[in-house]
C-alpha cells in the first residue's frame, strides 16, 4: 500500500511538473502569436497605404494624359 501511495506520489509530482511547461510553452506560443499578428496588421495597414499611393498617381497619371492629349488635339 505504501509502495502504491509513493508512486502515486511520484506520478502526481511528474503530471504537476508537465502541467506546468505546457503553461509555460502556451504563454509562449500566445506571445509569439500576438507578435505576429501585430507584425501582419502593421504590414497590412502599409500595404493599404502603398495601394493608396499607387491608385493616387494612377489617377493623377491619367488625368494629366487627358490634358495632354488634349492639348494636342485641338
Amino acid at each position: 500500500m505504501m509502495a502504491e501511495l509513493a508512486a502515486a506520489k511520484a506520478q502526481n509530482t511528474n503530471l504537476e511538473e508537465q502541467i506546468k511547461k505546457l503553461h509555460h510553452v502556451r504563454l509562449e506560443l500566445d506571445l509569439m502569436y500576438d507578435k505576429e499578428k501585430t507584425s501582419l496588421i502593421k504590414q497590412q495597414e502599409q500595404d493599404r497605404e502603398t495601394v493608396r499611393v499607387f491608385i493616387k498617381r494612377e489617377c493623377l497619371f491619367f488625368s494629366t494624359s487627358k490634358l495632354a492629349l488634349g492639348s494636342h488635339v485641338q
